[in-house]
């Protein structure tokens, strides 16, 4: 049993959360402009993006605090993504549920609190925009509002990433076959130079050979010579015994 309350789609809102691939990722400024702008505005000492995991709230952003993750057991964040609705809480240590949670009891002593859930476009709460307050106070609505604003230009970069690393499979399967094409090429152009039945170098493959010796012969005039065989009656051979004896023979 988990000390946290789980949305009912937790199964696939965690899939969705890791398709993403932000987790544990490097620091941004894009996020971390937003969540200083969302404590600007809102005149607060905190503020965080987050993105909630198995078990941790995990700051993609932060602004006046130094921890990287706390625990889901003692974030309020943990109930902003059961709803789709911005959850406002003025005074913690009146609110019967948040006046026992570990943010609240412990430090940063989280007093007041404002969460917008950041929702996909496939309906999945993937974390929080959250702006924290370290003594009580009311929340206008503008300001509730321009969190929501902040909230969807944090979708939308997180949009961007996810296309960002679509093109980039896509670019890397395209290299892998142009690569193997190359490959095939290669070894069809080697091919088209023997003869098939015999494996021997064919008319193309020993005008490229002399093509060559020339061309070498011309960097470096070191005598060369080119031997050819001919075999006498030998279409007379093949007529009367097939080819393949030819072929043995």
């Amino acid at each position: 049993m988990t000390l946290y309350p789980e949305p009912r789609n937790e199964v696939a809102r965690l899939a969705a959360v890791k398709s993403y691939k932000l987790l544990d990722s490097l620091p941004e400024r894009e996020y971390n402009d937003i969540a200083k702008i969302a404590a600007i505005i809102c005149d607060v000492p905190i503020s965080t993006i987050a993105l909630l995991d198995e078990s941790r709230k995990w700051h993609k952003a932060k602004y006046g605090i130094d921890k990287d993750s706390v625990p889901r057991s003692v974030a309020i964040c943990s109930y902003t993504i059961l709803d789709e609705t911005p959850l406002v809480v003025p005074d913690t240590k009146k609110h019967e549920i948040f006046c026992d949670i570990g943010m609240v009891t412990d430090p940063p002593h989280v007093r007041a609190y404002a969460g917008i859930p950041l929702i996909d476009d496939n309906g999945y709460a993937l974390g929080t925009l959250c702006v924290i307050d370290l003594v009580p106070r009311n929340w206008a609505s503008s300001q509730i509002e321009t969190l929501c604003a902040l909230g969807r230009q944090i979708i939308a970069l997180f949009n961007l990433r996810k296309a960002y690393l679509l093109l980039e499979a896509q670019r890397q399967e395209l290299e892998f076959l142009n690569y193997q094409a190359r490959q095939e090429n290669s070894k069809l152009k080697e091919l088209s130079k023997l003869d098939e039945l015999t494996g021997a170098l064919n008319r193309r493959g020993l005008n490229l050979g002399i093509e060559w010796m020339l061309e070498k012969f011309k960097e470096n005039p070191v005598p060369f010579s080119l031997l050819i065989i001919d075999i006498d009656h030998f279409k007379q051979f093949n007529d009367t015994f097939g080819h393949l004896e030819g072929t043995e023979y």
